[in-house]
């Protein structure tokens, strides 16, 4: 099955685990990912990026100085520099352990994934979502992936990388406009996408839009056959939902998010949401 045979054979709502799970794992590491495979979630969403002989290797930040041994850019290392280096346990930190795990290469992410759990990547610097796109080609891993990019509610378009690769999974994020979400729902689907990684805050990134909006979505979406797939991450989501706050009160969360329509949720708490879910759709 391709991506989105993937998702719709699944009903429900499907969690995408953040940088793996790395609460005893480093983040972005092969064991988080296998943590996440292990918990039976759906999605594992990982960040890669080019280093200085061309490789794509799997970290969030540009600096290696938070989440591993070594310190300085990542695109200043090789390939072979850079499989040496150590990776520091959970979300790292100075004061966080050095583990004995290395920095993953993009291909032996995709290895280790293929045909066991859909993998989300983001490309941490938008000009090198063409890299990735053709290197999951040349691996043949496009049933396993779903690549994403900011769209332009004004004028969605897909990345020009993606125009000739109907196979690779497109998901855009789209910040919509407050009281338009509707409207740039309706422009956003000649692009027929699978699912949309909507942003509860405006263009501007100023004020956070009415989650009532999605209720009014519903029917479009409905046509669309769009997975809403919202984060709530304490470090990106409203406050109102994020997992900090569904740690306590998981029906006013996630149960909220739910009700309004969202059916994959992003999240660095995926055992205790996951949990939560088992018991409410029991």
């Amino acid at each position: 099955m391709n991506v989105v045979e993937r998702l719709s054979v699944k009903s429900g709502i499907l969690l995408a685990a953040h940088r793996g799970i790395w609460k005893n794992a480093p983040e972005n590491s092969i064991s988080a990912i296998e943590a996440a495979i292990e918990q039976g979630v759906e999605i594992v969403e990982i960040d890669a990026q080019l280093c200085q002989s061309g490789e794509l290797v799997v970290i969030h930040d540009e600096m290696l100085d938070r989440t591993t041994s070594e310190t300085g850019p990542v695109a200043s290392f090789t390939a072979d520099q850079l499989r040496k280096v150590c990776l520091r346990e959970g979300a790292g930190g100075e004061k966080a352990l050095v583990t004995d795990e290395h920095i993953p290469m993009l291909k032996e992410v995709l290895e280790c994934v293929k045909g066991r759990i859909i993998v989300n990547i983001d490309a941490k610097r938008a000009e090198q979502l063409p890299a990735i796109v053709d290197f999951v080609e040349q691996l043949g891993a496009q049933a396993d992936v779903i690549v994403k990019a900011v769209i332009d509610p004004f004028n969605p378009q897909l990345p020009d990388c993606l125009k000739d690769k109907p196979d690779i999974v497109f998901m855009p994020l789209l910040r919509s406009r407050k009281s338009r979400l509707v409207e740039d729902l309706q422009r956003l689907s000649e692009l027929a996408p699978s699912c949309i990684e909507l942003s509860f805050a405006d263009i501007d990134g100023r004020e956070a839009i009415d989650f009532d909006e999605l209720l009014g979505a519903e029917l479009l979406l409905e046509k669309m056959k769009a997975r809403i797939w919202t984060n709530t991450l304490n470090c990106v989501s409203h406050p109102d939902f994020s997992d900090s706050k569904g740690l306590g009160d998981p029906d006013s969360v996630w149960g909220q998010l739910i009700r309004f329509g969202v059916s994959i949720i992003q999240t660095d708490e995926s055992a205790f949401l996951k949990a939560y879910l088992d018991e409410r759709f029991a």
